[in-house]
């Protein structure tokens, strides 16, 4: 072999020593890549869920129909917030929120409570006391402590959005007509009716005001004035109430079955008290085919019952059967419904 074949062949050799460095060079980096990535995995595998973890994963099971195992993991979820979260943050109640929502839905009302104080707690410590998102906070628990008959626990959150809304820059917010609705039925609901009738007198007042007040507030203040009257005997005023609370039904431009029939009823039960029975029969009539309409089998129930028992007090036998044979006959259709649906389920 040449000297300059040599020299030729060795230049050429030289050549492929960056192709391969190159080559080496990826190889190592692909590796590491993938070291890395095992490494990820098995730190994200092995790691403990935080609680905002756990919520996500209730609310999941909550969507698919298991809602005992998504409160169970509800209240982990909230147990390991009380141990990692020392102060509160606005950040939180969104999440809490949602840890709230699953444990109303399995009927955990206590836990329910718990989670949803701290949330407004929360909302306390980010924007202060008097702050419209943390009085509606209040208010909103209030009226669950309402639903759930709690009235005196309602009547105290109540009082809290009352004194902040004093303080507020906006006191004149809908707030205040929720809150007030809502503390008439509570304190009617307790027997406190010079509390009741002082906030009715004040939601009225507010009402005058606006030139186009909200309807379905204005049908229930008259509902609830009603109410205030029947418990203290006066059957006049109760009637005067209700029949300015159906003419507001008359008049909306929606069909409001479920505003419409309960008004109906409790104008039978005046009817009834004061012994027009015939015309408390009529009205009972009419409700249960608003119930109906309306797609309330307890409705219907209840005006039948009380259509049984003003037929019973004027002693009209041959009607008080056919008022009997309905009720039993819807009683059959409705556990049918009721056998169908569990069996679907």
């Amino acid at each position: 072999m040449t000297p300059i074949s040599l020299l030729t062949k060795s230049s050429l050799a030289g050549r492929d020593i960056p192709s391969r460095w190159h080559t080496a060079k990826r190889f190592l980096t692909l590796c590491a890549c993938l070291i890395l990535l095992v490494w990820i995995a098995s730190c994200t595998l092995n790691r403990t869920p935080s609680w905002q973890d756990l919520a996500n994963r209730a609310v999941r099971l909550q969507k698919a129909g298991d809602v005992d195992s998504a409160a169970s993991l509800a209240r982990a979820a909230f147990a390991l917030y009380e141990e990692e979260i020392s102060e509160p943050d606005t950040m939180h109640v969104a999440t809490l929120e949602r840890i709230a929502d699953c444990l109303w839905c399995s009927r955990d009302y206590d836990s329910y409570f718990r989670v949803m104080w701290q949330r407004v707690e929360c909302l306390e410590k980010g924007f202060g006391p008097n702050d419209l998102r943390t009085l509606e906070a209040l208010l909103g628990l209030g009226k669950s402590y309402k639903e759930q008959t709690r009235f005196g626990e309602a009547i105290s959150v109540f009082h809290r959005v009352r004194d902040g809304l004093e303080h507020s820059a906006d006191p004149d917010s809908s707030l205040l007509d929720g809150m007030l609705l809502s503390l008439a039925h509570s304190c009617l609901e307790q027997g406190s009716y010079a509390e009741a009738e002082s906030s009715l007198t004040r939601l009225f007042s507010i009402l005058e005001k606006k030139s186009s007040p909200d309807f379905d507030c204005l049908w229930c203040a008259f509902h609830e004035l009603a109410s205030l009257r029947l418990e203290q005997g006066m059957y006049a005023a109760a009637e005067s109430s209700l029949t300015v609370a159906l003419k507001l039904c008359h008049e909306s431009t929606e069909p409001k079955p479920t505003l419409l029939a309960p008004t109906l009823n409790d104008l039978g039960l005046i009817c009834f008290k004061t012994g027009r029975y015939v015309e408390a029969e009529t009205l009972y009539v009419e409700a249960m085919e608003m119930w109906e309409s309306a797609g309330s089998p307890g409705g219907v129930a209840s005006a039948l019952n009380n259509l049984g028992a003003s037929i019973t007090r004027r002693g009209d036998m041959k009607r008080l059967f056919s008022a009997m044979n309905a009720l039993f006959s819807f009683a059959e259709s409705l556990s049918a419904q009721i056998i169908q649906k569990l069996r679907a389920a």
